[in-house]
């Protein structure tokens, strides 16, 4: 007998994602109970895309229009969607057996949530990998204190999160036109809405080998992370409650942290230092590595930081209180 679809739609934005995505689809399609659609909007590609999709004519919706970047793929394909919740899966990741089943699991046990999620596993260049998860105090949770739990790093991925078709409604869709960060500002959005539904397994694998083409064009824009500028936005309306503000200040100054180093990188110096003191001005920032960001900006070599900030770990007190490690 045939599985009984569930509600969801996949939307798999693609660009020049020939080598990976029959990987994305098969991983969608074989879920048990399997989607009820999967939507492949091809951003433009210019390799072998559209001939892999076509082996699954039967099977997919195949959507091409010009390149716009990942967040208008994903845009088209939400009003495109016919399902009660829309998951994302990009096109050089994959599903393991068990993650569509586990988002109805959370979908029955919190139709209260505005996102549903699994923890993922990253995969590295090289083959190396670990697993991004909560700490377990229950397998499947209610997170209400999103911006605190991310502090540590991030718990979960574009890839595997889907979302109830009515919340772009209230939030709106992915903001285009921004040269990375759109993700990270969906998520944002919606935690500063609603509470997100979790569970701390590893059922996304996000193949971080085939991907990271991005980074430059971000690292060379000034504009700031698009969250940040969400989160202003709404402090300046009124409608973040007090009680998130402590974790989410702290939450935008890490990002506007990253970004300031990426900028570095980049030798957009005087941007790095806007983005370094609005970062301090919303939230304490880790006195090392502000000091670093800051006189990279100056002039001093990185080099000469990374030989001061080994000194610095040999000069803190150990574990009897003196400097160095205790003897024998």
């Amino acid at each position: 007998m045939t599985a009984p679809l569930c509600h969801i739609s996949v939307v798999m934005p693609a660009y020049n994602a020939g080598p990976w995505i029959g990987r994305a689809i098969e991983s969608a399609l074989a879920q048990t109970p399997p989607p009820l659609e999967v939507i492949v909007v091809d951003d433009g590609s210019s390799d072998d895309t559209p001939q892999v999709c076509a082996r699954y004519t039967d099977r997919l919706c195949y959507i091409r229009q010009e390149n716009r970047g990942a967040a208008a793929a994903r845009n088209t394909g939400i009003r495109a969607a016919r399902g009660e919740l829309v998951a994302f899966l990009d096109a050089d990741d994959e599903w393991r057996d068990g993650f569509l089943d586990a988002i109805v699991g959370l979908r029955r046990e919190f139709p209260e949530a505005g996102a549903y999620a699994t923890g993922y596993r990253c995969i590295l260049p090289g083959g190396r990998r670990f697993d991004a998860i909560l700490p377990r105090p229950r397998q499947t949770q209610l997170i209400h204190d999103y911006f605190a739990r991310c502090l540590p790093g991030p718990f979960m991925y574009t890839s595997s999160i889907a979302v109830p078709a009515t919340v772009f409604n209230r939030v709106g869709c992915f903001a285009e036109g921004e040269p990375m960060g759109e993700d990270l500002d969906m998520w944002g959005r919606i935690a500063l809405a609603f509470p997100v539904a979790y569970r701390a397994q590893p059922l996304a694998l996000y193949h971080q080998e085939a991907t990271g083409r991005v980074c430059d064009r971000h690292s060379r824009d000034p504009r700031y992370p698009p969250f940040v500028r969400s989160y202003l936005k709404a402090v300046s309306e009124g409608t973040v409650p007090l009680e998130t503000r402590i974790a989410a200040d702290r939450y935008c100054s890490l990002l506007l942290l990253d970004y300031a180093k990426a900028l570095l990188y980049a030798r957009r110096t005087k941007h790095a230092l806007t983005a370094l003191g609005q970062a301090a001005s919303l939230a304490p920032l880790p006195p090392l590595e502000f000091a670093g960001v800051w006189l990279a900006a100056h002039g001093v070599p990185m080099a000469w930081m990374r030989a001061a900030r080994r000194g610095i770990s040999l000069l803190r007190p150990g574990p009897l209180g003196r400097a160095g490690r205790p003897d024998g």
